[in-house]
């Protein structure tokens, strides 16, 4: 009897669905089933997880601690001075206090006016005709620190701090888009070193400068550049973290920088330093952008979207080094991730930043969180510029106190709520915040009127990382950078906003001006309601959803691919190499088969016996 011959057997297809995703670039189709998707959760990274995320890490809170130093220095150097109309020629020798006796006039309260002058100083009581200066004086204990002092930033002159705030605005509101379709097309990481060295610059050359037109001209450049080494970091962070880290990474790294930042300005605001050294100081984070050339790597998975396979292998060889993985696990990974690849029946050609122009649901999405974040930014800023809030040392280190419990509370309630449930709750307290702070700001009871202030700018606070890592989740890898910059963009067009609500505050309206922060920011719900649940703690549901055919590719599975499952069943186990498998089912099998031999050689002897 002639042995049994072993006939390879095809690996057992699960019975889990197949999700189809379309490339709107290019209309093909790429498959991914739920089982895959399951067992990528259930994996370990193919880089594994360690100090290539850590520094990264460390690299993403500077870039947000320079956006931030970037912000607020104009704010910082110019704070409000006491200053008044310099004496007529003929009065120059005449000493400060009696020129304001002679020279200068009074309100209805008896305070000396800050910007007119009587035609006629010393004139008879009825000669009161008053001119606007154009030269002043300023109380020299003071002068020193200020920087409006420096430029004349005062009475018909103040719409100049205006007109930097928007200058600084409008360079991430023109830039930033480019950057973010640059960093799609050519890569994350030569947009952050070429951004981050442009601004180390800039910004030393704007500690220097004396023109003031000069100094608009380098903010803007400033603007453009820390926003964009900001914004493209977090992409980064989000792409090499793990998934069970991702919240952590995102939600935590933005606490960290705010509260740091945050606790910088109510240092430097509480020791009063000279304009130029406190601008060097607020500066000084900015020379850390150096850690870029060692701190940052380009992302592996958006090397394997694009497909840059060879590129892809040398940074993941690197980082799996650099986390501890041995080089044959990160092999074995690599090699799987090829095999998925290739056993497509279509080439892989990836959505790019065009297919957001398109007519489909990922446009409608991506206007939605642009949306979202003009009204984030908008409350924001309204509320960080607040002059009661900004203006008061004791509010700003109680509003710093309070920052990380409130990022404790948002990392928790991620961990556990949906990012949409959040969003919605975030979004619902800050309109309820808003409109309660203009109501009793009109009513006059200032402590409850700082209370509901403080509030509002922790709720706006923990909105900002929720938003970014609600926008991450939800866009696809190869489109990912030009939505959340494009959306960045959005939100310095609410900051623009904001500045121009803050003259209704300079002008004691506050309560007008966060009654249409509060009407903005009820009106953005059911904007936001439109959206998907992306994640529910630490759990991916987007994916899981019929949804998941347009939003999520098959990289951003494989980001998470080297083990396989070892809860389920072997038989839905992929083999990582088909020839290897081959030789290992023979090997295995070669002893049975032996044993069926020598069975059988047995029982023909017994017969002829």
């Amino acid at each position: 009897m002639a042995p049994e011959k072993h006939v390879e057997k095809e690996p057992s297809k699960s019975k889990a669905t197949d999700s189809t995703w379309r490339s709107p670039g290019s209309g093909s189709f790429y498959q991914v089933s739920d089982l895959d998707r399951e067992e990528a959760q259930q994996g370990t990274n193919v880089i594994g997880h360690g100090d290539f995320q850590r520094l990264i890490f460390g690299f993403t809170i500077v870039a947000q601690m320079v956006l931030l130093c970037h912000t607020n220095v104009l704010s910082l150097i110019t704070t409000p001075v006491d200053h008044w109309c310099k004496p007529l020629p003929q009065f120059a020798d005449m000493p400060t206090a009696l020129w304001k006796n002679v020279g200068i006039p009074v309100d209805e309260v008896g305070r000396y006016s800050q910007c007119r002058v009587y035609v006629r100083p010393g004139g008879g009581l009825n000669d009161t005709e008053t001119f606007a200066c154009n030269t002043w004086d300023y109380d020299p204990d003071q002068a020193l620190k200020n920087a409006r002092s420096f430029w004349n930033l005062v009475c018909h002159r103040t719409w100049l701090l205006y007109l930097g705030k928007g200058v600084f605005m409008s360079g991430a509101l023109f830039v930033v888009p480019f950057m973010g379709y640059l960093a799609d097309t050519e890569g994350r990481k030569p947009v952050i070193v070429g951004a981050s060295f442009i601004l180390l610059l800039t910004a030393v050359a704007s500690c220097f400068t004396e023109a003031f037109l000069v100094y608009l001209a380098l903010i803007f450049v400033n603007s453009a550049c820390a926003s964009t080494v900001h914004i493209v970091t977090v992409i980064l962070l989000f792409e090499v973290a793990p998934q069970e880290y991702r919240t952590f990474y995102v939600g935590f790294g933005s606490s960290v920088s705010a509260f740091f930042g945050e606790l910088l300005f109510a240092v430097v605001t509480a020791i009063r330093l000279d304009w130029f050294l406190l601008q060097l100081l607020v500066m000084a984070p900015t020379l850390l952008l150096l850690s870029a050339t060692f701190a940052v790597h380009e992302s592996p998975l958006w090397l394997l979207t694009m497909p840059k396979v060879k590129e892809a292998e040398e940074v993941i060889y690197a980082a799996a080094r650099m986390n501890g993985v041995p080089r044959i696990q990160a092999k074995q990974a690599v090699d799987r991730i090829k095999f998925e690849m290739n056993k497509a029946n279509v080439p892989f050609a990836p959505a790019g930043p065009s297919s957001l122009l398109g007519p489909g649901s990922m446009r409608g999405r991506a206007a939605a969180v642009f949306a979202n974040t003009f009204t984030v930014m908008l409350a924001y800023y309204s509320v960080a510029w607040n002059p009661k809030l900004g203006g008061s040392l004791l509010v700003r280190i109680i509003s710093t106190i309070l920052l990380p419990p409130t990022y404790l509370v948002m990392y928790l309630a991620l961990n556990t709520l949906g990012r949409l449930q959040l969003m919605l709750v975030l979004f619902a307290m800050l309109g309820g915040a808003s409109a309660m702070f203009g109501v009793v700001t009109y009513a006059k009871p200032s402590e409850l009127s700082y209370a509901l202030g403080i509030a509002a700018k922790c709720v706006a606070s923990a909105l900002v990382p929720t938003n970014y890592l609600f926008m991450a989740e939800m866009f696809s890898t190869s489109v990912r950078s030009a939505v959340i910059c494009g959306a960045y963009t959005c939100g310095r067009i609410g900051a623009v906003f904001a500045s121009v609500l803050s003259l209704l505050q300079q002008a004691g309206r506050e309560d007008v001006a966060f009654a249409v922060v509060a009407v903005i920011v009820f009106a953005g719900l059911p904007v936001l309601m439109s959206l998907p649940e992306t994640s529910v703690g630490r759990s991916t549901a987007f994916s899981a959803s019929s949804d998941a055919k347009e939003a999520k590719d098959l990289l951003d599975m494989m980001q998470n691919t080297l083990q396989p499952r070892r809860t389920k069943a072997k038989r839905r186990q992929k083999p990582t190499n088909a020839p290897q498998e081959k030789r290992r089912r023979k090997s295995t099998n070669a002893p049975q088969e032996k044993r069926k031999v020598k069975k059988q050689n047995s029982g023909m002897r017994s017969f002829q016996m």
